[in-house]
């Protein structure tokens, strides 16, 4: 079997048999798989070097010959080299000529490349020319002559670099210094003239010339050879078979034009291209001679064969016409003569077709002769006239031809001549019937302008005629005559056509859009011509016009546009490449554009621009370029992968940057990282592939801004391509010139923004690649900067630098060793840094330090000072730093990797070497490794767990055993530790004491003896610091050591220890308390008993022995049990409630069990008299509170508590409310959510304390604790503090029951509100629910009515505010309704405080009457009323409610509005003018007696009622009359109306009606008393009640009215209405409470009746008043013998005595134990004035 990586040569034998099929696979379809014929070339491969025997060498070269002209590129490339093997092997094989005949057949090939390789190979193989000619022999046989003629044919190749070759091929076959004619006959280069290939073709031309030039005899014989060679070329008649028997019955030019063949006319073509190229050989006798047999050739059927026949006449006229014109003439116009003489033989003899393109040649000869006549001849007219005819010959040829003859002609013409020409030719132009003609017209124009100069198109109107046509819209052939007479003028001119361009741009532009197919080929075509011409100063003027035309809106000048730019292809190389850049990016854009005809245009245009490109691989790559340019979306990915397989042989044109450099733009925008990072990687090698750093010039504007923006991408692959690409340009354009002028200041910008970390990453990466570039002098001028960075007060700014110096050793490599060092230092310092990505950035750095630099002694030297000092600095990030560097420094020595962690097991494994840690010693030396290892195991004990971890992974990385290790390094350690023992910095002496604990446990006996004498010599002695180093040493030797091996020191460590914690210093004894701690877990008790009685007993005489002992209870907090009896028994001192609080501090979670045994003298202490116990006591009960830990919460505030509710004295509670405070503010266990409910209750239960200091140090203790709630957490006590308030007024009212106001002592402070206004104010602004809301504001309601005026002062603006901004939104009618009634409380409280507020909250209240909530609009009337007292102009107010009431569509808003008119009244009638007064008493008065309603009625009747108050006596004594007086046609409703008012007037102004209208008002009620309405009844009842009630004031028993009031009153208290009965009892009840002295005279009058009722009544309101009129009538409580009292005035007789019947002593009995309460005059039937339940008149009225 073969094994594919077999690479020893088979036996021949195999090779037999392995060829075939290897041959076979190399030429299978490409279809196939690629691997297979690269593996098959693999398998041939061995074979082919010389000296290896079994390879057919002549089949394999000709097989590697055609892999090269089928394959792939890389294919190829393998094959070329196999085939330069075997010919290098050639000399081995059995016929090496054969070998050399197969190579020499790939000259022959059509593809460049494979010709080259057989020149590489020819020059390789053994010069062998014949089939038995030896290497080196000259040529003598045929085979020899026809392989000469090979290589001379490849001499003339059309590749430059192949003509080389072969010229060296030539010199090396020995051919160079022989006769050329003797060595190449132009008989063996002819036959190649007609060969397949035009390569072989185009050489055999310039091959034929020169060996006919090389011939003594000249052309002569080698005419009729190149004459037969034509013919043999040339379309044959195929013979009819004979057995057709249709044979003849087809015409015979039917037979003859169907069977003939077409030869060769590539052939022909070529071969009268030789005739051309031999016109130099040419002699006068063979001039005739040629133009005969050119004259029958321009007759041939293909036009490629007549116009190589014309050029080769037009070259034979032009190197012999001036000597033989006349000869040359002759035969021409002979030509005519004979056409004339012979006209019918000669249409027999050739077509029509054939004859016209015979003349037409003929006629372009004689223009090409006319040149050399004279320009007085008159043939040249007769030749012009000719010249002229034949432009209308349908062969471009011809006409060009035609056209390069009339320059020269043109002087000979007169003006008058030239002007009929121009006019001729342009008619044509514009009206000939067909294209040829008008074409060949455009050519004709283009040549005679040419001739006559640039002058001519203005002076004969060209130009005009021209745009005349173009602008024909009625004829498509003159506009596409015109676009070609444009085309033409341009390529005929060339640049001095080009001022006309500009002017021509618009029309071309016009008819690109044409609707005739033809005129827009023709404007195409135009097109091309026009910027194929343009310099460079002619495309700066066209393209600013063209990429304006993209702007345009309408989409065919756009179209247009776009054809234009993509005609620009045709523009020179140089000005190409100048506008590419420009054009391109546009056309990409326009890919897009809505429009499916300018898409169209701009592929097109791209397409044009790609097939421009000279570069191979590019051209071969451009349809994967377009296709990205038009769908980026879809394929710049597989694009750019296909560029980055691609190996680019030859360099980039400017084309092909045009269209490779969008697709990176658009692959550097991308949003994945991997086509950016391709992107990026092919943009750096750009300026490698192009020949000239200015091809790239343009596109760095565009591709930089992308590698900018890659460079701060937040992926680090792409940044770092972006890095590399951004320095392959600088380095490409040669260094920062005009584009990169702002690189360097961008970078540096980017490294100190405050962005993105990896921004700053990028551009320091981007930044050090740039420095490598621009050498060591830039680095070194810019390294200042750098350095000084690395200290700059923004951490970012801190971060880039320290970036940067990571990335520059990377890119700058040994250049950066010589300030190694400088930037070691910045680099420790950014360790330290308190920013953690600093921290992070100068880590990275050293780390690359290290990698870097750690490869020589040299280098080790400059680095490990730095970090050595790093390993003993006091910031621990820098020791952490310092030792991961260490570690990389030691990994990289030993060839360890350092990622192998051990986890678990002993500190002795490890899995470090012997050979590793000799490699250490050998570098570092054996001093300083074992200092080293010193270092890193004293850091296994650092106090920071980061420096511990990474020491540890040091030492078990390269200790492979750690005791002998110790043991070796133990003299070095024991210095560090002692050092450190002593050093000022708390970690190391940290550090040091650990770590001896450490080697304790290590090495046990071995080390005490040595350790403990050193420790008490350094505390006998030592600084402060040396002390506390000694105690934390001695901490950890205690800790780390055995009990049997501490008994023999125990009497010597145990002093040191006493004495310790007694130390002046505090960080001395925190040290002893854990030397303690570790000594009494050895010896327990003993230890206590041998420590603590001495701390005691020094407590009075050595103030610091309390510190020791807070250092032992520290350690050990269960000694306090035995310490806490003596020092909590009371009486307490300031000394001892000192050392208590002391204590406390420490006794953590041993304090709980005594907190019973410390509160209670405590609260004592704090009482006390003496400021200074006081003091102490609290401090110590704070100390106790912040002491006690969260889970014994269950106990600590229940202590706190009962010390407010169970305290005897004042000055106790007081303490006890300010231990609340300290609880709230200082406890670690305090829940606000759980406490403050707890402290709220008991604190308000001291709200009402008889005691002022008590109840102030409640009122303090509230507000800091609620201090301690968050403003928004507050509400959620508001259920709290509304209990809390309640409780606190129930209390008071019950304290003082006369009280009209009941306030709450701690409210009325200097802002009482303060503690709990949050609480409701964030309830109303922030509940959660309306109904929180709503009781958010009651209860703010609530807390108002129980503070004074001078307490709610300084709480005006902050609580009135918020409430009228809620009102402003959009809440439930139950939340407005609360707010305001908070509002009219606050006017009542806040007095004038609110004056500033009034107009916004008239404006409120106003707007509130038309809520459609009744409560709502109710409450807003009350307050409305009670702001009138605050504000001078009222009557502005009471017009607008009047205006208001005749618009008021809805009942409820019109009731508002007058209980609002009521309320102005009641409380600022003085303020309202007499006008508006007798407005309002008209207005109302009609209202009372239309109303429908009971609502509107009554609100009316109380508003008129008020309104009365301030009418003059003689109006007010009118409007009782006309209420009074008993009128018939009154209905019933107004009737009760009249009775409405007449009860509220006597409520309102008792007064006034009975000193001046009492009789009136009297009868009017009296007659209401007899109504058969049950409403009037009940108004009579309550005014006629409130009458009595006001007479009995006034005269007392001996009132006039009560003896006539009393029996109306009792008659109606029989009454059969339930109301009108509650109404009577009602008003008896107010008139016996209040004037109980008066009605004693006239109880007869009434009692039997309310006895009755009492006892009787179905009406429960109706046996509720008569039961408490009763008891008031008869004064059963007001005297402890009250019953005896009612007893007796029952039985003594009389009209009462009638009741004794009903009132039994058992009823009795029931009346005196009615509870206390006070009677809410408003309640039940006295608010029978449409009130509503929750609303009464009194609000309205504000009494």
């Amino acid at each position: 079997a073969v094994e594919m990586n077999d690479e020893e040569p088979l036996p021949p034998a195999a090779l037999s048999l392995v060829f075939p099929v290897c041959a076979r696979a190399l030429l299978l379809p490409k279809s196939a798989p690629a691997s297979i014929r690269e593996a098959a070339l693999g398998v041939l491969a061995p074979h082919a070097a010389p000296g290896v025997e079994g390879l057919p060498r002549a089949a394999a070269a000709r097989l590697m010959l055609t892999v090269m002209a089928t394959g792939t590129p890389a294919l190829a490339a393998a094959a070329h080299a196999l085939l330069l093997d075997i010919a290098a092997g050639a000399a081995e094989d059995s016929s090496p000529a054969a070998v050399a005949r197969e190579i020499r057949r790939g000259l022959e090939s059509e593809f460049c490349a494979v010709r080259a390789a057989a020149l590489a190979a020819l020059a390789v193989a053994p010069p062998i020319l014949g089939e038995d000619a030896d290497a080196g022999a000259a040529p003598t046989s045929s085979s020899s002559s026809s392989a000469v003629a090979l290589l001379f044919l490849a001499r003339y190749d059309p590749d430059e670099a192949n003509r080389v070759a072969a010229d060296s091929v030539w010199e090396a076959y020995g051919l160079a210094g022989t006769d050329l004619a003797a060595l190449v006959s132009p008989a063996a280069v002819l036959s190649y003239l007609s060969h397949p290939a035009a390569s072989v073709r185009e050489a055999a031309v310039g091959a034929f010339a020169d060996a006919v030039a090389a011939l003594a005899s000249g052309v002569a014989p080698v005419l009729a050879k190149l004459f037969a060679a034509f013919s043999a070329n040339a379309p044959k008649a195929a013979p009819a078979k004979p057995d057709d028997p249709f044979a003849m019955a087809v015409p015979n030019a039917l037979v003859a034009g169907a069977a003939r063949q077409a030869g060769n006319p590539q052939g022909r073509a070529t071969i009268m291209r030789a005739l051309g190229a031999v016109a130099p050989s040419l002699t006068a006798r063979d001039l005739p001679l040629v133009s005969t047999f050119l004259t029958k050739v321009l007759g041939d059927e293909d036009e490629g064969v007549r116009d190589a026949a014309m050029n080769g006449g037009k070259e034979m006229i032009e190197l012999h016409g001036a000597e033989h014109v006349q000869q040359l003439l002759g035969v021409y116009e002979g030509y005519f003569d004979r056409q004339a003489n012979n006209n019918s033989a000669g249409a027999a003899a050739q077509s029509q077709a054939s004859s016209d393109n015979v003349r037409q040649g003929v006629v372009v000869f004689l223009g090409a002769l006319a040149c050399h006549l004279d320009k007085e001849d008159p043939k040249i007219r007769q030749i012009l006239s000719r010249l002229v005819a034949v432009l209308s010959t349908p062969s471009e040829a011809v006409q060009r031809s035609v056209a390069n003859c009339l320059p020269s002609l043109m002087p000979a013409l007169n003006d008058e001549e030239r002007r009929a020409l121009v006019d001729s030719l342009l008619a044509q132009v514009t009206a000939g019937e067909g294209y040829g003609d008008r074409r060949g017209a455009a050519i004709g124009l283009a040549g005679a302008v040419k001739g006559m100069g640039i002058g001519s198109l203005k002076g004969f109107g060209v130009m005009d005629a021209i745009k005349a046509a173009v602008e024909d819209k009625k004829n498509p052939d003159a506009r596409e005559g015109a676009v070609m007479a444009f085309e033409q003028l341009c390529l005929r001119l060339g640049r001095l056509f080009e001022p006309y361009v500009i002017h021509v741009l618009p029309m071309l532009l016009v008819c690109f859009g044409d609707q005739s197919v033809n005129v827009r080929e023709a404007t195409i075509s135009a097109a091309r011509a026009v910027m194929g011409q343009l310099s460079a100063q002619g495309v700066k003027l066209v393209l600013p016009a063209l990429m304006n035309g993209l702007e345009d809106k309408a989409w065919r000048t756009k179209q247009g546009s776009v054809q234009l730019l993509g005609a620009m292809s045709a523009c020179a190389p140089k000005q190409l490449g100048a506008c590419l850049p420009q054009i391109v990016p546009r056309l990409s854009e326009t890919l897009i554009d809505t429009h499916p005809k300018v898409v169209e245009a701009a592929t097109w245009a791209l397409k044009a621009i790609g097939e421009v490109i000279r570069n191979p691989e590019i051209q071969a790559l451009s349809s994967y370029l377009l296709g990205a340019i038009a769908k980026p979306a879809e394929l710049t990915l597989p694009c750019l992968e296909v560029l980055l397989e691609t190996t680019f042989v030859n360099t980039v044109d400017a084309p092909s940057l045009a269209l490779i450099v969008p697709v990176l733009s658009r692959g550097l925008r991308d949003r994945k990282a991997d086509l950016k990072k391709k992107a990026a990687k092919i943009a750096g090698n750009m300026c490698a592939l192009v020949a000239d750093a200015k091809d790239m010039s343009p596109y760095i504007p565009l591709l930089l801004p992308d590698i900018q923006k890659a460079l701060v991408d937040p992926s680090p692959e792409v940044r770092a391509t972006a890095a590399a690409a951004l320095a392959s340009l600088v380095r490409g354009m040669g260094g920062i010139d005009e584009h990169f002028a702002e690189l360097i200041p961008w970078l540096t910008e980017t490294l100190q923004s405050d962005g993105p970390m990896t921004e700053r990453s990028g551009a320091a990466q981007g930044l050090a690649e740039c420095l490598a570039v621009l050498g060591a002098e830039h680095f070194e001028a810019m390294l200042p900067e750098i350095l000084a960075g690395c200290h700059h007060p923004a951490p970012y700014v801190r971060e880039g630098h320290l970036t940067l110096l990571r990335f520059l050793p990377l890119a700058l490599g040994q250049l950066f060793e010589a300030h190694l060092q400088e930037a070691l230092a910045e680099v420790l310092t950014g360790l330290a840094d308190s920013d953690e990505p600093v921290r992070d950035a100068a880590l990275g750095a050293g780390r690359v330090f290290v990698e870097e630099f750690s490869h020589s002694a040299q280098s080790l030297d400059l680095l490990l000072p730095s970090i050595e000092d790093g390993i003993s600095s006091e910031n621990w990030r820098i020791r952490q730093s310092a030792v991961e560097l260490l570690g990389s420094m030691m990994f990289r020595i030993a060839g360890a990797s350092g990622k192998v962690h051990v986890e678990g097991g002993s500190d002795d494994e490890g899995v470090s070497t012997e050979a590793q840690g000799r490699a250490l010693s050998g570098s570092l030396g054996e001093n300083r490794h074992n200092d080293l290892l010193a270092a890193v195991y004293a850091l296994r004990s650092d106090p920071t767990a980061v420096v511990r971890n990474a020491a540890m992974h040091i030492w078990k990385t390269v200790v492979s055993n750690t005791p002998r290790t110790l043991r070796a390094i133990l003299p070095r350690l024991m210095e560090r530790l002692i050092a450190g023992l002593s050093a000022h910095n708390d970690d190391r002496r940290t550090t040091a004491s650990r770590c001896l604990g450490e080697l304790v446990r290590k090495l046990g006996e071995r080390v005490l003896p040595e350790v403990f004498p050193i420790l008490r010599g350094g505390l006998e002695s030592g600084g402060p610091e040396t002390r506390e180093g000694v105690c934390l040493g001695l901490a950890e030797v205690l800790a780390a050591a055995r009990k049997d091996q501490l008994a023999p020191y125990y009497a010597d460590v145990v002093p040191v220890i006493r004495d310790a914690l007694c130390d002046p210093e505090e960080s001395v004894r925190n040290a002893a308390g854990s030397a303690f701690d570790a000594m009494f877990r050895h010896g327990g008790a003993d230890t206590a008993a041998d420590i603590v009685p001495a701390l005691l007993a020094k407590l009075d005489t050595d103030p610091v022995a309390l510190e020791g002992l807070k250092q032992v209870l520290r350690a050990q907090p269960k000694i306090l049990a035995s310490v806490l009896p003596k020092l909590a028994s009371p009486p307490i001192n300031a000394a001892r409630a000192g050392t208590l609080g002391a204590l406390a501090e420490v006794a953590g979670a041993a304090l709980p069990p005594h907190l019973s045994l410390l509160f209670p003298p405590l609260l004592v202490a704090m009482g006390s008299g003496d400021p200074e116990e006081s003091t102490a006591a609290a401090a110590a009960a704070a100390a106790v509170i912040r002491a006690v830990p969260e889970e014994a919460h269950y106990l600590l505030l229940p202590e706190i508590v009962n010390g407010v509710t169970d305290s005897v004295t004042a000055a106790e509670r007081a303490a006890a409310a300010a231990l609340c405070a300290v609880f709230a503010k200082e406890a670690p266990c305090f829940d606000a959510k759980d406490d403050v409910p707890q402290i709220i209750d008991v604190l308000f239960e001291l709200f009402i304390d008889p005691d002022e200091a008590a109840m102030t140090a409640a009122w303090t203790a509230l507000g800091e604790v609620m201090g301690c709630v968050a403003k928004e957490d507050q509400a959620r006590f508001l259920p709290d503090v509304r209990k809390a308030v309640d409780t606190a007024r129930e209390k008071v009212r019950r304290q003082d029951k006369s009280a009209r106001e009941i306030l709450i002592p701690a409210l009325c402070l200097p802002k009482g509100l303060a503690p709990i206004v949050q609480v409701y104010l964030q309830g109303v602004l922030s509940g959660k629910h309306a109904e929180d809301r709503e009781s958010a504001a009651e209860g703010l309601r609530e807390a108002v009515l129980s503070t004074t005026t001078a307490a709610i002062k300084p709480h005006v603006i902050p609580i009135t505010g918020p409430l009228i901004r809620i009102l402003g939104d959009k809440y439930p009618g139950a939340v407005k309704s609360a707010i305001l009634g908070a509002l009219a409380v606050m006017i009542d409280k806040g007095g004038l405080a609110l004056k500033p507020f009034v107009p916004q909250l008239q404006t409120t209240f106003v707007k509130c009457l038309s809520d459609p909530a009744r409560a709502v609009r109710q409450r807003a009337a009350a307050a409305l009323g009670r702001l009138m007292t605050l504000q001078p102009r009222v009557d502005p107010l009471v017009g607008d409610l009047l205006t208001g009431l005749k618009g008021a569509a809805d009942r409820g808003v019109k009731e508002a509005m007058l209980r609002a008119v009521s309320g102005v009244f009641a409380h600022a009638g003085k303020g309202v003018g007499l006008a508006n007064v007798a407005r309002a008493r008209e207005e109302v008065g009609a209202l009372v007696a239309a109303a429908g309603d009971e609502g509107t009625r009554g609100a009316a009747s109380l508003a008129l009622a008020h309104i009365a108050t301030w009418l003059t006596e003689e109006e007010r004594g009118v409007l009782i009359d006309e209420l009074s007086a008993d009128r018939a046609g009154v209905d019933g409703e107004e009737r009760e109306g009249r009775a409405a008012v007449l009860s509220a007037m006597a409520r309102t102004s008792p007064e006034l009606l009975l000193a001046a209208h009492a009789a009136p008002a009297l009868n009017g009620l009296a007659k209401a008393a007899k109504d058969d309405r049950v409403p009037c009844r009940c108004a009579a009842a309550r005014g006629l009640a409130r009458l009595a009630v006001a007479s009995a004031a006034q005269s007392g028993p001996a009132c006039p009215y009560l003896p006539k009031l009393l029996p109306v009153l009792s008659r109606l208290l029989r009454d059969n209405g339930s109301e009108v009965r509650e109404a009577a009892a009602g008003a008896l009840k107010r008139l016996t409470k209040e004037h109980p002295e008066a009605v004693a005279p006239h109880l007869g009058s009434f009692v039997p009746a309310l006895a009755d009722m009492a006892v009787g009544d179905r009406s429960k309101e109706a046996r509720h008043y008569a039961d408490r009129a009763l008891r008031h009538a008869l004064q059963i409580y007001d005297v402890p013998n009250g019953l005896e009292m009612a007893q007796a005035v029952l039985k003594a007789g009389g009209d009462a005595n009638a009741a004794r019947g009903r009132l039994t002593d058992v009823v009795l009995r029931r009346l005196k134990g009615l509870p206390d309460e006070s009677d809410d005059e408003e309640g039940g039937t006295w608010a029978t004035l449409a009130a509503d339940q929750d609303d009464d008149d009194e609000v309205v009225l504000g009494d």
